[in-house]
């Protein structure tokens, strides 16, 4: 069976009426995440975090334990967003009149071929559209759950992080999501593998390199940061200017600081 990781709950939820919060559900491969927003002052007031186990992996099993064991799943909310985070994905030129087919040629193109899944397009602003695919069988498991739910891409979120001249770091379970912003312009968004602390390093600063970003007049964000598993971090600041590690009680319920989840999971407190 799946297991739940972390359950926090703000004495500032309701658990009978959450007309006035809105619930992203991140998902991957292996793992959900469900954040809970007050859509009136924007703080987060309830986290759950939902895995698979070795022997028991897919979203069959997974769904089924989080049904029965998440306190947020059948609450009404105002608005359900399903996050989708995975590497495959595209942030492509917003050409007039083009279609899924389109975008999924390019993604076949940078991805490799794959006709099964469902492909969604998002404007990120005039020029640019982010593309990604989503397997059909996630999109039916979430759509019984929450029929009005709206799929978006993870990568959304981290590029609305508007910040200029900056490298912003999200921390996810295997990988890492890497988004370079240099005079007003994201640059690179892109996913890597979390491996060594010298392979780590060489990724992000190897991106860097690659636009001519100088580091020592940039600065640095991390979310999702674990002392005990990201050395890396630590060494790779000193090539900023400046850095910050995100706290998770910087996005939570004010009236209630000390029910707040572990600082690794401010990666889903991005929305």
């Amino acid at each position: 069976m799946a297991k739940m990781i972390v359950g926090v709950y703000s004495k500032n939820i309701s658990f009978t009426e959450n007309k006035t919060t809105d619930l992203y559900i991140t998902i991957d491969h292996e793992n959900l995440y469900f954040s809970v927003k007050n859509s009136t002052n924007g703080q987060f007031v309830a986290f759950e975090h939902f895995k698979s186990v070795a022997d028991e992996k897919g979203w069959n099993p997974l769904f089924l334990f989080t049904q029965h064991n998440s306190k947020l799943i059948h609450l009404p909310f105002g608005n359900v967003f399903f996050v989708w985070n995975n590497a495959r994905f595209i942030l492509t030129k917003n050409v007039a009149k083009q279609t899924q087919v389109y975008y999924q040629q390019e993604l076949n193109l940078v991805h490799g071929v794959n006709n099964n899944d469902e492909v969604f397009f998002n404007a990120i602003n005039d020029d640019l559209i982010l593309a990604y695919s989503v397997p059909d069988q996630l999109i039916n498991l979430m759509s019984k759950i929450f029929p009005n739910g709206v799929w978006y891409h993870y990568t959304e979120y981290v590029i609305n992080k508007k910040i200029d001249n900056h490298a912003l770091i999200c921390l996810l379970e295997n990988q890492l999501c890497l988004k370079i912003t240099k005079n007003a312009t994201t640059h690179l968004i892109n996913y890597f593998p979390l491996e060594g602390d010298n392979q780590n390093i060489y990724h992000i600063m190897n991106a860097c390199n690659h636009i001519s970003l100088d580091t020592h007049k940039a600065s640095i964000t991390v979310l999702g940061y674990d002392e005990d598993s990201h050395g890396f971090v630590k060494t790779i600041a000193k090539y900023f200017k400046e850095g910050q590690v995100a706290e998770s009680d910087e996005h939570w319920d004010n009236e209630d600081k000390g029910n707040c989840p572990n600082n690794i999971y401010t990666t889903y407190l991005i929305y």
